[in-house]
């Protein structure tokens, strides 16, 4: 589903599709003849993302999204916590804070 994906990345050079899941995961995919697929895949992400917040240095940071979810699960809102670069070490402090913005965002939705 789409509120599972957080950020998407594409390189033209090589013809590949990449993201980066919810839950930390990356993954990538070859592309034969990517067509519009690049654009829409933006779009579809952008679409669910409310709230997207980066902590700490671009390189080493965390990022954190309030996402919609699109289907009809019952829950409406998917929080996320991700480094921006997940082979990194992250902050054990910055990781938490992240965790802490992550509860704000809980509260203010709640709201």
């Amino acid at each position: 589903a789409w509120h599972d994906f957080v950020r998407g990345s594409w390189q033209p050079a090589c013809i590949r599709r990449g993201w980066g899941e919810g839950t930390g995961q990356a993954h990538g995919l070859d592309l034969v003849e990517p067509g519009s697929l690049p654009g829409v895949f933006r779009e579809q992400i952008d679409s669910t993302i409310l709230v997207e917040e980066l902590l700490g240095p671009r390189e080493l940071g965390v990022v954190v999204t309030v996402q919609r979810r699109l289907d009809r699960s019952g829950q409406e809102l998917v929080f996320h916590r991700l480094p921006v670069n997940p082979e990194q070490p992250v902050d054990p402090a910055l990781w938490a804070a992240a965790g802490q913005r992550l509860e704000d965002f809980r509260r203010d939705f709640d709201d």
